[in-house]
């Protein structure tokens, strides 16, 4: 990331490439301040076209996604401020589509490496996981490509 961006980073950690391109990540910090309470999942697209990048990333619930949404949406606006693609809103649609076709993809479960169970699923251009735990759902990432 630190090359890709032209920024100095003797120990390649992502905080080097960061602080090099703050100007153009403030506004995403904006976004996860403005996160609507109760949120526990969100679904990111880099792009108008959900094809360029989209993720679904959901959480066990409110209060741990509040902890984690900064840093994940930092990392998805480090691989977008490089791209040359116009920003903007995608369809709707296709955004409710992308999560209806996670819901309802193929997937197998086996037993966690730790508790609980592991997930995963694939199909109609999504591949992604899920973590169950003994209450529920722990983290669900669902990937367009």
């Amino acid at each position: 990331m630190a090359s890709l961006h032209r920024a100095a980073s003797l120990t390649y950690t992502l905080q080097d490439p960061r602080s090099h391109l703050s100007e153009r990540l403030d506004p995403f910090g904006k976004l996860a301040r403005e996160l609507p309470e109760g949120t526990s999942g969100v679904v990111v697209a880099i792009g108008e076209r959900l094809a360029l990048l989209e993720v679904l990333e959901v959480l066990a619930g409110p209060c741990t996604f509040a902890r984690v949404f900064r840093k994940l949406l930092l990392g998805y606006a480090l691989e977008s401020v490089g791209l040359d693609r116009p920003y903007g809103i995608p369809d709707t649609l296709a955004v409710k589509g992308f999560i209806e076709a996670a819901a309802t993809a193929a997937h197998e479960q086996h037993p966690a490496v730790g508790l609980g169970k592991d997930v995963r699923f694939e199909g109609d251009g999504i591949s992604g996981y899920a973590l169950i735990g003994e209450r529920g759902m722990l983290h669900a990432a669902a990937f367009a490509g």
